[in-house]
Formats: C-alpha cells, sequence, structure tokens
C-alpha cells in the first residue's frame, strides 16, 4: 500500500483568523481517507500567519485535485500551495 505525505502552506481569509480556527476548519472538509498528521505555523507579514500542515494521504489518481478542492472550500482558507510531497511504501509481512 503506498501514501503520500503533502505539506501545504495554507493562507487565511483573513489576518485576524487564529490558527487553530484555521485548522478547524480545514479539519472537516478532509475527506476520511487523509489525515493532518503535523502542523506548523509560518509567520508571513503584518501579523499573518500561515498554517503548514502535513497530510497523509492514499496515492492514487485524483487525489490531489480532491485534496485541494476540499481545503479551498474551507470559509477560512484565502490560498494554498503545495510545498513538499513524499511517497512512501508500506510492507504488511
Amino acid at each position: 500500500m503506498s501514501s503520500l505525505l503533502v505539506r501545504v502552506r495554507i493562507l487565511p481569509r483573513d489576518s485576524d483568523t487564529k490558527l487553530k480556527d484555521l485548522l478547524e476548519s480545514v479539519k472537516s472538509r478532509l475527506p476520511n481517507q487523509m489525515e493532518i498528521v503535523n502542523t506548523n505555523e509560518e509567520p508571513i507579514a503584518f501579523g499573518i500567519v500561515a498554517a503548514l500542515i502535513d497530510v497523509r494521504m492514499e496515492d492514487k489518481e485524483g487525489v490531489l485535485e480532491t485534496f485541494e478542492s476540499a481545503v479551498q472550500s474551507a470559509d477560512a482558507v484565502s490560498h494554498l500551495e503545495i510545498v513538499a510531497m513524499s511517497r512512501s511504501t508500506t510492507k504488511l509481512h
């Protein structure tokens, strides 16, 4: 079974948006087979803080488009950028 680990930078729609609220908004939109595994914040400018989120998802066709659409549909999200992506394979014996 192969999976992707995708790191995205998500900018909030408003500078007053708290990181916790941004993460909850994104988490509520993710499909069940996607899981947030790590979060950090990244100061941008003028009090705006972006969220850096690592998401694990199944490696299959169209999964990135599904992910991007889900995140963009969150009310608190202004913009998202895929920063890094890594493929991992797990073998079960």
